[in-house]
């Protein structure tokens, strides 16, 4: 139910503007309103070192990864392939770093091969 999933994370922003609360609005939006997604989680960027160091979860710095792919892949579907290249980039440059290989690493080496 993506309106109350929405509604949530307005009201969660609302408490406490946090990069927390922003990436929750972002991951509400993804299907609803991609562009809006996109700009929420551009702002989550913008405001990585908080996400990293001042978030209740640990593992921020992944998540922020994660956050670079979902955001290349919302640009790159809404067509927008030079704004979406160095988000995807990013996510491949640390996916390389650590050895991993993933099916998402496989769909942006696609992505970023195609004009």
């Amino acid at each position: 139910n993506w309106p109350k999933a929405i509604q949530e994370a307005d009201q969660a922003w609302s408490l406490d503007p946090s990069v927390l609360a922003r990436e929750t609005q972002a991951r509400a939006r993804t299907s609803s309103n991609p562009k809006e997604a996109a700009a929420f989680f551009e702002d989550v960027l913008r405001r990585g070192a908080e996400r990293i160091l001042a978030a209740p979860d640990s593992p921020g710095f992944h998540r922020l990864i994660e956050v670079e792919l979902e955001l290349g892949i919302l640009l790159d579907n809404l067509g927008e392939k030079q704004r979406s290249r160095p988000h995807l980039e990013a996510f491949l440059a640390v996916r390389s770093v650590s050895g991993l290989s993933s099916k998402a690493a496989v769909d942006v080496t696609k992505r970023l091969q195609v004009p």
